[in-house]
C-alpha cells in the first residue's frame, strides 16, 4: 500500500507519519507540504510547494490512501477567512485531487462537535468541510473527531497547554459522564487512523472521540 499525507508537520500528522513508516504493509509514503521535514527514510518522499497549486504537488504521486491532518486556530491563522482556507477549503482541494488520481480511501482529522449548522464558527467550518468531503465519492471516507489533543507541538498554544496539564492532573478522577469530551493523545488518534486504513472498510463513517479511546486493532 502507498499513502499520501497533508499536514504531516502538525501534531497528529507527525504521529501518522511515524505510524506509516513503522507499518510494513505501507511500502511508500509521500507528504505534501510547504516546508521540508528532511526525511531520512527511503520509503518517505516529500512534495514541497505552495498549497494553492495542489495539482502540481500531486503530479507523479501514486497512492491508495490519503490522510488529511490539516488544522490551525483562528488566532494563528489571523482571521476567520484564513482559518476557513486551511481547515475547510484546503482539505477539500486536497481530497478532490486525490479522488481524481484514483485514491480509494480518505482519512481526515476534524473536531469533536463539528456541525455545519453550528453557531460556533470553528465547529461550523469543520462541519462544512466534512459535508463537502462526503460528496466526492471515496470508496472509504473516515472522519475523525478528537477532543483536546495531547502531545508536544512545535507551536505554542498556551490555552491547550494549560488544559492538557490540568487534565493530566485530574485524569484519575475523570467522571464517566464526561468521557465524550475526554482529551486524547495525538498518538492514539494516529494509530486508529492507520488501523482503519488497513481495515479498508467501505463506506462513510465518523469516529467520535470516545470511539478512539482504547480502539482495538482491526488490521
Amino acid at each position: 500500500m502507498q499513502a499520501v499525507i497533508v499536514g504531516a508537520t502538525g501534531l497528529v500528522g507527525g504521529c501518522v507519519i511515524q505510524e506509516l513508516l513503522a507499518e510494513p504493509r505501507y511500502t511508500h509514503v509521500t507528504s505534501i507540504g510547504r516546508r521540508s521535514q528532511a526525511p531520512q527514510v527511503k520509503k518517505w518522499t516529500e512534495r514541497i510547494g505552495p498549497m494553492s497549486d495542489m495539482d502540481a504537488l500531486w503530479s507523479e504521486i501514486q497512492a491508495d490512501v490519503a490522510f488529511c491532518c490539516l488544522g490551525t486556530t483562528i488566532r494563528k491563522a489571523g482571521s476567520q477567512e484564513a482559518f476557513a482556507e486551511i481547515d475547510w477549503h484546503l482539505p477539500v482541494r486536497f481530497a478532490r485531487v486525490a479522488r481524481q488520481k484514483g485514491v480509494k480511501q480518505l482519512h481526515v482529522v476534524s473536531s469533536l462537535g463539528a456541525d455545519a449548522r453550528s453557531k460556533t464558527f470553528y465547529l461550523q467550518t469543520k462541519g462544512r468541510m466534512e459535508e463537502d468531503l462526503k460528496t466526492l465519492g471515496f470508496e472509504t471516507l473516515v472522519i475523525y473527531r478528537p477532543s483536546l489533543l495531547l502531545g508536544e507541538r512545535e507551536e505554542k498554544r498556551p490555552f491547550e497547554h494549560f488544559s492538557a496539564a490540568a487534565y493530566r492532573f485530574v485524569e484519575p478522577y475523570y467522571p464517566r459522564f464526561l468521557q465524550t469530551w475526554k482529551p486524547i493523545d495525538a498518538k492514539d488518534v494516529a494509530q486508529v487512523m492507520v488501523q482503519q486504513s488497513l481495515a479498508g472498510i467501505p463506506g462513510t463513517r465518523i469516529m467520535e472521540n470516545r470511539d478512539m479511546h482504547a480502539q482495538p486493532d482491526q488490521s
